[in-house]
C-alpha cells in the first residue's frame, strides 16, 4: 500500500492549521508560527480516522470494555516484538491514559517518599514536575557534548549511584529533546548498574517508532532477561500516529512481581481510558505501517532541511536527532541569557520550546519542532536565520 503525498500528507497552509483545537496552534498568537509542542502537522491515517468517525456515528462512546484493552494489550505486545525485539507477555500490560500518569503511578509504587529518581538531563519537562510532586528527590545526572552529540557520562553515573544510592532509574530512550538513540552498549552498561545496585527501570520510550535510517531502538529490556524483570516499559501511539489527544498508552511490566507490587498505586490515581483512545490505538499498530513509513520519508526530508539550515551559523550547535521530529540547538553563543526562546517569539514571531524547561543543562537552548509542512518549515528556518544574524556577537 501507498500514498499520494497530496492527498493524504496534504501542505496544510498556516490558515488551515490556526483552525485546529491542539494547544500547538491555538495556544499562540496569530502573528507567530509554533515550533513547540510535540505534535505533527499531518493528517492522521485515514485508517484511525475511519474508525473513530464509525463509533461517533454510531453513538458508541461508551466505557471501552476489558476485551478491547486486552486485545489492544495483545497487539501491543506483538507489534513491539516484531519492531524492537521485546518480548512482552500481553498478561502483563496495562492500559492507561498517557505516558506521564504512568510514571507517576510507578514512582509513587516503587519509590517512598524523599527517595533518588535517577534520570539523564537535559530531559523532558515531567519527569522534573513528576518526581517533585510526589516528594521525591531529583538526581539529575547531564549528559555530554561529544562532536554535536550527547553522551553518557558514566563516570559521574556510576559515581552518582554508588553515592546516593537511587531507588529509580527512569530512562527516556529515545531520548527527548537530544534525539539520542542509545545504543546497546551504553544500554548494557546502564542495566547492569541498576542490576548492581537494585534499582527499578522506568523507561520511557514513546518515541520508538520515529527513528532514522541507520538507527535502531533498543528497549532496555532487551538486554537481558534479569533487566527484563525489573523494567517497566511505557509506549504509545500518540507521538507516533500523531493522536496524543486521545490518551491512551501502555505500561508492560517485565515480571509478575513488578505488576503485582504496582497494585500498591491505587486505581483511582492512574484514571481511565477512554474508547476513542482504545480503538485508535488498536487501528495504529494494526493498519498504520504504510502511513507511518511515509512521514518517515517527510521527517527524515524535514531533518536534511534542518541540518543543511544549520551550516550557515558555524558557532552554533545542532543536535541532529537520531530519532524524533525535535532539534536540539544550543543558542548560548548569542548571549539572550537562560530562556532565547522568549527573546525569539518577541522579536521573530516564532514559538519554540524553552530550553531551561528541560532542566539547567539547557539553559540557552531551544527545542524545534519540524513535523510541519515544507513551506512552513521554510518560513519559521527563515525567521530563525535573521534573528540569529540579527544577534550574532561582533
Amino acid at each position: 500500500m501507498t500514498f499520494d503525498d497530496k492527498s493524504v500528507f496534504p501542505e496544510l497552509t498556516v490558515f488551515e492549521l490556526r483552525q485546529k483545537r491542539g494547544a500547538k496552534w491555538a495556544a499562540v498568537d496569530e502573528d507567530k508560527l509554533p515550533a513547540w509542542v510535540a505534535d505533527m502537522d499531518f493528517q492522521v491515517a485515514s485508517e484511525i480516522r475511519k474508525v473513530l468517525n464509525e463509533i461517533i456515528t454510531s453513538g458508541d462512546l461508551g466505557y471501552p470494555d476489558i476485551k478491547s484493552r486486552e486485545e489492544l494489550a495483545e497487539i501491543f505486545a506483538v507489534r513491539y516484538r516484531l519492531r524492537h525485539g521485546l518480548k512482552i507477555d500481553p498478561g502483563l500490560v496495562l492500559v492507561t491514559s498517557d505516558v506521564v500518569q504512568a510514571i507517576a503511578g510507578c514512582i509513587y509504587a516503587f519509590s517512598d517518599i524523599n527517595d533518588k529518581i535517577l534520570f539523564l538531563t537535559p530531559t523532558y519537562p515531567p519527569f522534573f514536575s513528576v518526581v517533585s510532586g510526589l516528594a521525591r528527590q531529583i538526581l539529575a545526572v547531564d549528559m555530554v557534548k561529544n562532536n554535536f552529540s550527547y553522551q553518557i557520562d558514566f563516570d559521574v553515573i556510576k559515581r552518582v549511584i554508588s553515592e546516593q544510592k537511587p531507588r529509580i532509574l527512569l530512562l527516556c530512550n529515545p531520548h527527548n529533546p537530544t534525539g539520542r538513540v542509545f545504543t546497546r552498549q551504553e544500554l548494557t552498561i546502564l542495566a547492569e548498574l541498576a542490576l548492581d545496585n537494585d534499582m527499578v527501570i522506568i523507561s520511557d520510550e514513546i518515541h520508538c517508532d520515529l527513528v532514522f535510517q541507520d538507527y535502531k531502538h533498543i528497549p532496555i529490556a532487551a538486554v537481558s532477561d534479569d533487566v527484563a524483570r525489573r523494567t517497566i516499559t511505557l509506549s504509545s501511539a500518540s507521538k507516533t500516529f500523531n493522536i496524543a489527544g486521545l490518551h491512551c498508552a501502555q505500561m508492560a511490566f517485565g515480571s509478575n512481581d513488578l505488576l503485582n507490587n504496582f497494585r500498591n498505586c491505587p486505581s483511582s490515581l492512574l484514571g481511565g481510558v477512554s474508547s476513542l483512545g482504545v480503538a485508535a490505538a488498536v487501528a495504529a499498530y494494526k493498519e498504520g505501517t504504510a502511513w507511518l513509513d511515509t512521514v518517515m520519508e517527510l521527517l527524515a526530508k524535514n531533518r536534511l532541511i534542518v541540518a543543511e539550515w544549520a551550516k550557515q551559523f558555524p558557532d552554533m550547535q545542532l543536535a541532529l536527532p537520531e530519532a524524533t521530529y525535535l532539534a536540539w540547538i544550543d543558542l548560548n553563543f548569542l548571549g539572550l541569557g537562560d530562556s532565547p526562546a522568549e527573546t525569539i517569539a518577541a522579536k521573530a514571531n516564532i514559538v519554540l520550546s524553552d530550553g531551561f524547561a528541560f532542566g539547567p543543562a539547557g539553559a540557552g537552548h531551544v527545542r524545534l519542532n519540524f513535523a510541519t509542512g515544507q513551506v512552513i518549515l521554510e518560513e519559521i528556518l527563515g525567521r530563525l536565520g535573521n534573528f540569529i544574524s540579527d544577534h550574532q556577537p561582533g
